[in-house]
Protein backbone atom coordinates (compact mmCIF):
# COMPACT_ATOMS: atom_id res chain seq x y z
CA UNK A 1 0.00 0.00 0.00
CA UNK A 2 1.45 3.49 -0.84
CA UNK A 3 -0.24 6.20 1.50
CA UNK A 4 -0.52 10.11 0.65
CA UNK A 5 1.84 12.05 2.57
CA UNK A 6 1.56 13.48 5.39
CA UNK A 7 -1.21 11.65 6.51
CA UNK A 8 -0.40 12.02 10.68
CA UNK A 9 1.72 10.24 13.12
CA UNK A 10 1.29 6.57 12.45
CA UNK A 11 0.93 4.26 9.55
CA UNK A 12 1.03 0.57 9.72
CA UNK A 13 0.73 -2.62 7.31
CA UNK A 14 0.17 -5.93 8.97
CA UNK A 15 0.05 -9.34 6.49
CA UNK A 16 -3.22 -11.33 6.56
CA UNK A 17 -3.70 -14.97 6.04
CA UNK A 18 -6.51 -17.00 5.46
CA UNK A 19 -6.67 -17.81 8.92
CA UNK A 20 -6.79 -14.04 9.86
CA UNK A 21 -9.34 -12.25 8.45
CA UNK A 22 -12.44 -10.93 9.80
CA UNK A 23 -14.96 -12.71 8.12
CA UNK A 24 -15.22 -15.86 5.70
CA UNK A 25 -15.19 -15.26 2.21
CA UNK A 26 -17.38 -16.60 -0.53
CA UNK A 27 -17.52 -20.06 -1.32
CA UNK A 28 -15.48 -21.10 -4.63
CA UNK A 29 -13.28 -17.63 -3.72
CA UNK A 30 -9.81 -18.67 -3.65
CA UNK A 31 -7.66 -16.37 -0.93
CA UNK A 32 -4.17 -15.35 -2.39
CA UNK A 33 -2.97 -12.51 -0.04
CA UNK A 34 -4.20 -10.01 2.40
CA UNK A 35 -3.25 -6.98 4.38
CA UNK A 36 -4.84 -4.01 6.99
CA UNK A 37 -4.06 -0.82 6.90
CA UNK A 38 -4.30 1.73 9.72
CA UNK A 39 -3.34 5.78 10.10
CA UNK A 40 -3.17 6.98 13.57
CA UNK A 41 -3.27 10.53 14.07
CA UNK A 42 -4.21 12.91 16.79
CA UNK A 43 -3.86 9.34 18.94
CA UNK A 44 -6.67 8.54 16.83
CA UNK A 45 -7.66 5.71 13.88
CA UNK A 46 -8.44 7.31 11.06
CA UNK A 47 -11.12 5.54 8.94
CA UNK A 48 -10.75 7.97 6.08
CA UNK A 49 -7.64 9.79 4.53
CA UNK A 50 -7.50 13.28 2.12
CA UNK A 51 -6.53 11.98 -0.97
CA UNK A 52 -6.31 8.02 -1.77
CA UNK A 53 -4.22 5.38 -0.64
CA UNK A 54 -3.13 2.71 -3.69
CA UNK A 55 -3.63 -0.81 -2.19
CA UNK A 56 -1.73 -2.91 -4.85
CA UNK A 57 -1.19 -6.86 -5.01
CA UNK A 58 1.41 -8.63 -6.83
CA UNK A 59 -0.75 -10.94 -9.26
CA UNK A 60 0.56 -14.74 -8.49
CA UNK A 61 2.21 -16.55 -11.29
CA UNK A 62 -0.41 -18.55 -13.24
CA UNK A 63 -3.18 -17.06 -12.03
CA UNK A 64 -6.29 -16.37 -14.40
CA UNK A 65 -6.14 -12.42 -14.21
CA UNK A 66 -9.89 -12.20 -15.49
CA UNK A 67 -10.77 -13.84 -12.12
CA UNK A 68 -8.69 -11.69 -10.02
CA UNK A 69 -10.55 -8.82 -7.80
CA UNK A 70 -9.69 -6.82 -4.92
CA UNK A 71 -12.26 -7.60 -1.88
CA UNK A 72 -12.28 -4.87 1.38
CA UNK A 73 -14.11 -5.99 4.41
CA UNK A 74 -16.59 -3.29 5.36
CA UNK A 75 -17.46 -4.93 8.37
CA UNK A 76 -19.72 -6.68 7.94
CA UNK A 77 -18.96 -8.21 4.53
CA UNK A 78 -16.45 -8.58 1.93
CA UNK A 79 -16.95 -5.88 -1.00
CA UNK A 80 -15.15 -6.13 -4.04
CA UNK A 81 -13.71 -2.68 -4.90
CA UNK A 82 -14.93 -1.44 -8.02
CA UNK A 83 -14.77 2.55 -9.51
CA UNK A 84 -16.67 5.06 -8.26
CA UNK A 85 -17.85 2.37 -5.56
CA UNK A 86 -19.32 4.79 -2.30
CA UNK A 87 -19.46 2.89 1.06
CA UNK A 88 -21.05 5.48 3.44
CA UNK A 89 -18.89 7.19 6.14
CA UNK A 90 -17.02 8.89 3.41
CA UNK A 91 -15.46 5.61 2.06
CA UNK A 92 -14.74 6.23 -1.59
CA UNK A 93 -12.98 3.66 -4.05
CA UNK A 94 -11.57 6.28 -7.18
CA UNK A 95 -10.20 3.04 -9.12
CA UNK A 96 -10.64 -0.33 -8.54
CA UNK A 97 -9.43 -3.99 -9.82
CA UNK A 98 -6.72 -2.46 -12.52
CA UNK A 99 -3.68 -3.40 -14.02
CA UNK A 100 -0.24 -1.58 -12.88
CA UNK A 101 1.23 -0.19 -15.81
CA UNK A 102 3.86 -2.93 -15.93
CA UNK A 103 0.77 -5.89 -15.79
CA UNK A 104 2.51 -7.15 -12.64
CA UNK A 105 0.18 -5.69 -9.98
CA UNK A 106 -3.71 -5.45 -9.36
CA UNK A 107 -3.91 -2.06 -7.74
CA UNK A 108 -7.25 0.17 -6.38
CA UNK A 109 -7.38 3.73 -4.83
CA UNK A 110 -9.24 3.89 -1.97
CA UNK A 111 -9.73 7.10 0.33
CA UNK A 112 -9.94 4.62 3.35
CA UNK A 113 -8.26 1.97 5.95
CA UNK A 114 -8.93 -1.63 7.00
CA UNK A 115 -8.49 -4.95 5.77
CA UNK A 116 -7.89 -5.83 1.89
CA UNK A 117 -7.58 -9.24 0.29
CA UNK A 118 -6.62 -10.27 -3.35
CA UNK A 119 -8.79 -12.82 -4.10
CA UNK A 120 -9.56 -15.07 -7.41
CA UNK A 121 -13.20 -15.58 -7.85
Amino acid sequence: AYFPCPLGEEASLTSNTNNDLPGILADGTKFNSGFSTMIIKNDENQNTVDGFIKVSFKIPEGAVVSDLAILYWDGTQWVELIDGLALGGGRKVALGGSFSADGLYLEALVNFTGTFVLVQK
